[in-house]
C-alpha cells in the first residue's frame, strides 16, 4: 500500500506540473490488490461519459463488470492474480455520441457508436486513443487489460485497445465478451 501511496503522490505532483488547459481531472482508485504490480496482470478500467457528478456511479459500474469478468471461467481460476484500478475522469455531457441519429455529446475520449457502419460498435477517435494512452503512462503504466465504460445504455462495445461497452443491462456479458477480443486474442465464435 506503500508503494502505491508514493505512486499517487508522485503522480499528483506531476498533474500539477501539466499546464491547466491540458491537465485532467483524473483520479486513479484501486479497485482490487493481490500483490504487486510487476507480479499480476493489472486492469485498469477508464471512465466516459460520465459528468462530475456521475463519478460516483463509475465507480459502482466498474466494480460490478470487474467482479462479472472475474467471476466468469478462465479469469475466476486465476482471480488471485489479478489487481485492478479505475481511472475516472469527468466529461461535460453524459452518453456517447449517435450519429446516425445526429446525436452528439461532449466527452474527454469522444466515443461514438455507429463506428464503420455497425450501430452497436463503439470506438473513440485517434484523439481519445492518444488520452487514453497518456493516462495509462501517468498514472497506471503497468496495465495488461484496458476497458472503457461508455455511460450510454444503449447495447455496444467492442474489442481492442481499449475494450470498450456500454452500461447497458448485457454489460457484464458485453465485457467478458470484448476482453476475449482484447486480452486473449478469440474470435467471435
Amino acid at each position: 500500500m506503500k508503494r502505491f501511496q508514493k505512486l499517487a503522490t508522485t503522480v499528483v505532483f506531476f498533474l500539477a506540473l501539466l499546464p491547466r488547459q491540458v491537465r485532467p481531472q483524473a483520479t486513479l482508485q484501486p479497485l482490487l490488490n493481490n500483490g504487486a504490480t510487476a507480479a499480476r496482470l493489472n486492469v485498469v478500467i477508464f471512465s466516459e461519459g460520465y459528468t462530475s457528478q456521475e463519478l460516483s456511479k463509475y465507480s459502482a459500474d466498474a466494480n460490478t463488470l470487474l467482479n462479472k469478468l472475474l467471476n466468469t471461467q478462465p479469469f475466476k481460476e486465476y482471480n488471485s492474480y489479478f489487481n485492478a484500478f479505475a481511472i475516472s475522469v469527468a466529461s461535460k455531457e453524459s452518453g456517447s455520441d449517435h450519429p446516425s441519429r445526429n446525436l452528439f455529446r461532449d466527452t474527454f475520449f469522444n466515443s461514438t457508436y455507429d463506428s464503420f457502419g455497425i450501430q452497436r460498435l463503439i470506438t473513440i477517435s485517434g484523439a481519445g486513443r492518444v488520452r487514453v494512452d497518456s493516462l495509462l503512462q501517468l498514472l497506471m503504466p503497468e496495465y495488461d487489460i484496458v476497458l472503457m465504460i461508455v455511460n450510454d445504455p444503449e447495447y455496444g462495445g467492442s474489442g481492442g485497445f481499449p475494450a470498450i461497452t456500454s452500461i447497458n443491462i448485457s454489460a457484464p456479458e458485453i465485457v467478458v465478451h470484448e476482453i476475449g477480443h482484447s486480452f486473449a486474442g478469440l474470435g467471435d465464435e
